[in-house]
């Protein structure tokens, strides 16, 4: 991979964009693309997906896209419990 050439930019809290100088293939679909999305906490070198592979992951795993207003109030209804009854995905654009 091109990993001292390559861009990496947060887009959100939780998830990552990295765009590449020259096309990488998306373990999921194995398609040639120039960008790949992660989870902070996964290589996204190694477990990143093509936007399309990334959005089915969210939708199949049920997880929700929050805008920043939905994402604070479900931290103040929940401030005092350490359980959210869902995933949750969000990105402060």
């Amino acid at each position: 991979m091109y990993k001292e050439e390559a861009h990496m930019e947060n887009i959100g809290s939780e998830i990552y964009r990295k765009q590449y100088p020259e096309w990488v293939k998306c373990p999921g679909c194995n398609w040639e693309v120039s960008t790949l999305y992660s989870f902070r906490e996964d290589n996204i070198d190694e477990e990143g997906l093509c936007a399309h592979c990334f959005i089915d992951m969210l939708v199949d795993e049920d997880f929700r896209i929050l805008t920043n207003e939905e994402l604070e109030s479900l931290l103040k209804r929940n401030r005092n419990s350490l359980f959210f009854p869902i995933p949750i995905a969000y990105s402060f654009f």
